[in-house]
């Protein structure tokens, strides 16, 4: 059975709502090894089986970066700073991993 998890950042502005059937404790934790990542300590989950869905309050707050390898797109948020997660496209589907720091 599927669960629903709500993550809110600071100002409240950006949200997301992680579907998965893995309990928290079973959910697949990694980190990153760019040096952005590891300069602000995310950490990341997903799940191939489970969906995401992103909530903007304030679109006007969201701020989409993308690195030099251009196949990501980074989302966070431009009023407090924080950091969802990344989001990438390709032939078969759109993937996305969430920060849970």
């Amino acid at each position: 059975m599927s669960k629903s998890y709500k993550a809110s950042y600071k100002c409240g502005s950006l949200n997301y709502y992680f579907e998965t059937s893995l309990h928290p404790r079973e959910w697949p934790v990694r980190k990153c090894g760019c040096s952005f990542c590891r300069e602000h300590e995310h950490i990341y989950v997903s799940d191939p089986n489970g969906s995401v869905r992103f909530e903007f309050l304030k679109p006007e707050n969201v701020n989409r970066h993308r690195f030099a390898t251009n196949m990501a797109e980074l989302l966070a948020c431009k009023s407090c700073g924080s950091y969802m997660g990344a989001v990438m496209s390709e032939a078969d589907g759109t993937y996305a991993v969430l920060n849970v720091r």
